[in-house]
Formats: C-alpha cells, sequence, structure tokens
C-alpha cells in the first residue's frame, strides 16, 4: 500500500487541528452512540464493509484510514470492520443513522432505498466504459444524486468507488445473444432494476443470498449468475461455470458514506481532510479494482474458462421498457442529463475528419 510522500500539497493544518478537535469532541452528544472520546483531542471513529479483505474495497478502505490518520496529525483515528462484523450493507447503512458507526461502503443498491435516484446506478448498460460513468458520477449529476441524502437519510455520500463491469458467467453455455438468455434461471441481487431487467432480456430472474450462490450453481437450483471478474474468481465459480460472457451490463458503483451527524460534527478543516481523502482513496481504488479484474480474466482463462466478446447493442435495446419504468423514480432530469453528457463524450471522442 502507498505512502503519502507529497504532503506538501496538501494545505498544512498545523496546532490548528489539535485545537479544533478539542472543539470537535465537545459537539457530539454524549447521550447517544458516537465515537470514543477517551483521549483528549483525538476522534476515534468506525469504518465497515461486508465484504471480505481481499477485495479491492477493504484495501481502498485501508488506503482511505492511512490519509485521514496522516493528513489530520493523528486526530482521526478510524477503526476499520470488514467482513460483515458490524453487519450486511442494509444494518451498516441503519447503523450510521443510529451512530454505532460512522463511515460505511456498500454497493449503490441498498442506499437507493432513501433515496430513489441513485438506482440510476443500477440501470443496466447506461455506461459502456469506466471513463464515462466516472465523469458522470463523479461531476454535476453525480453531486445532484446525492444532495439531498443528507436531509432524507441523515447521511453524506462522499464519493463513489467502484467494483467493476457485472457480466454473466454460466453452467449452460455462452450468453452472447439475448436469444441465449431465454429461460435461462440467473441468480440476480435483490434489486427490482435487475430482476427487471432479465424479465425483459427473457430469462429467469432468481434473487438469492451470494452465500447461497455455488451450491446452487452446483446444484442446478440456477444455471447463471452474473458478476465482475474478479468476484467470478475469487469466489471460484469458475469450478462450476465454464462459460464467462462479456455483457458489462451494469457499472457497480460502491458508494463510500457517511453519517451526516458525524460529519456534521467535524471542524471545516477535518471537514476537508475526509472529503479529500475520500476522493484520494476512490482513485486508489479505482485504479485497484480495474487491475484485480483485468488479473482475474486472464486467471480465469487458465482455470479453463471460456470468454466471449458480446454485441450490447440488442441488449440495450431491450432496456426500454425497464428505462420508462424507473424514470419517475431517478428523475427525468437526471436521466436526460446522463444522456447528454454520453452523447457529449461521443462527439468529443469521435474521429474529426478534413
Amino acid at each position: 500500500m502507498p505512502r503519502i510522500t507529497d504532503l506538501h500539497r496538501i494545505p498544512p493544518l498545523g496546532c490548528r487541528i489539535a485545537v479544533l478537535a478539542l472543539l470537535a469532541v465537545t459537539l457530539f452528544d454524549r447521550c447517544s452512540p458516537s465515537p470514543s472520546r477517551e483521549e483528549q483531542g483525538v476522534i476515534k471513529f468506525k469504518v465497515a464493509h461486508a465484504l471480505t479483505k481481499n477485495t479491492h474495497c477493504h484495501q481502498g478502505l485501508e488506503y482511505f484510514c492511512q490519509l485521514l490518520r496522516e493528513r489530520s496529525n493523528g486526530v482521526l483515528q478510524p477503526t476499520l470492520y470488514s467482513g460483515g462484523e458490524l453487519g450486511d450493507s442494509r444494518a451498516l447503512l441503519e447503523g450510521l443513522q443510529l451512530g454505532t458507526v460512522q463511515i460505511v461502503s456498500t454497493a449503490a443498491a441498498p442506499l437507493s432505498a432513501f433515496d430513489s435516484r441513485l438506482m440510476l446506478c443500477d440501470l443496466p448498460f447506461l455506461f459502456e466504459t469506466h471513463e464515462e460513468a466516472e465523469q458522470i458520477l463523479d461531476g454535476e449529476i453525480g453531486r445532484r444524486i446525492a444532495a439531498d441524502l443528507p436531509e432524507k437519510a441523515d447521511m453524506r455520500l462522499l464519493s463513489y468507488w467502484v467494483s467493476g463491469f457485472r457480466s454473466i458467467f454460466s453452467s449452460k453455455g455462452p450468453v452472447q445473444s439475448v436469444e441465449d438468455l431465454k429461460e435461462l434461471k440467473i441468480r440476480v441481487m435483490e434489486t427490482p432494476v435487475h430482476i427487471d431487467a432479465f424479465k425483459a432480456l427473457g430469462a429467469i430472474p432468481t434473487p438469492m443470498a451470494f452465500g447461497e450462490l455455488y451450491t446452487s450453481l452446483e446444484q442446478g437450483v440456477v444455471d447463471a449468475a452474473e458478476n465482475d471478474a474478479d468476484a467470478f474468481f475469487s469466489q471460484r465459480f469458475y469450478e462450476v461455470c465454464k462459460h464467462y460472457s462479456l455483457t458489462e451490463h451494469v457499472y457497480t458503483a460502491i458508494p463510500l458514506t457517511a453519517s451526516e451527524k458525524f460529519y456534521q460534527s467535524l471542524p471545516e478543516p477535518l471537514k476537508s481532510v475526509l472529503q479529500q481523502a475520500a476522493d484520494d482513496a476512490r482513485d486508489y481504488e479505482r485504479r485497484i479494482a480495474r487491475e484485480m479484474n483485468e488479473k482475474a480474466l486472464e486467471q480465469l482463462k487458465e482455470a479453463g474458462v471460456s470468454i466471449y466478446p458480446v454485441d450490447k447493442a440488442p441488449f440495450r435495446r431491450r432496456m426500454s421498457q425497464v428505462y420508462e419504468k424507473y424514470a419517475e423514480q431517478i428523475g427525468p432530469d437526471i436521466l436526460s442529463a446522463v444522456r447528454g453528457e454520453r452523447e457529449t463524450s461521443l462527439l468529443q471522442s469521435a474521429p474529426q475528419s478534413g
């Protein structure tokens, strides 16, 4: 993991950090669960996620915690919990509201229960590339989606991290056309957008817990599932599925979200430290996520998995009814803005004649 060697680029906080930290710790409600104040001038708090330690998400959070300690001169002292030790994604989000945890990393789907505009992150075939998704989520559109979360749910979306593009792995054969999905029993997350998308493609979507998937594939309860390459390889699904079709149908955003009460309890310099660390760790996490997914594709080939390219256009054409169904919940203005950004991006990247 990299160390911070270019601290000269960060505005020095000096002694103000220690003084402001003393003020900050007095702002917490002593009658409710809150970060520890056992050591004067030090703010201890919890950062958590539900994934295992061998994931790019965990590595990104380790880096995030490192940045917080170093850039606050030791005032911010996070403790990182992994593997669902503090609960699954929904429990972690509830923990933000209860004050039992201060910062969490989850998929966008459970967070969309608090603000339906976050369903944008689960719309299938919305983004073509990582760069396109990052431009939209990091820009004005992403900020607009997150703007009301503090008021609606007492949470603050700090930055959008990533798992990777989800593609289909199957025990029955490759999925290279819409017809290949007809009547295919495919495990999906318990996310309405994903369920409706695969129904529109003619498949039989079967929501189930991730922990049940390997056995279900092995026993034929489902024929297929979908996830990024790293998850496919690291969970050893290649032992029961030898076909991986690069549909890349969903860009899986993983928002890093803080308790709004915790965020507002910090003095302004520490808020800036927190936000900048979230952004810098986001860039680091995205980079290693791509590296791990690229490496996983090679490892899958070595494990005997056949990997297939896919023409996405016929799949995308089937999504019109899904987009129409969720347009009102996401916001027609948001969808129009995304389409406008995509068209602009395509024009800018098109080769110039003459």
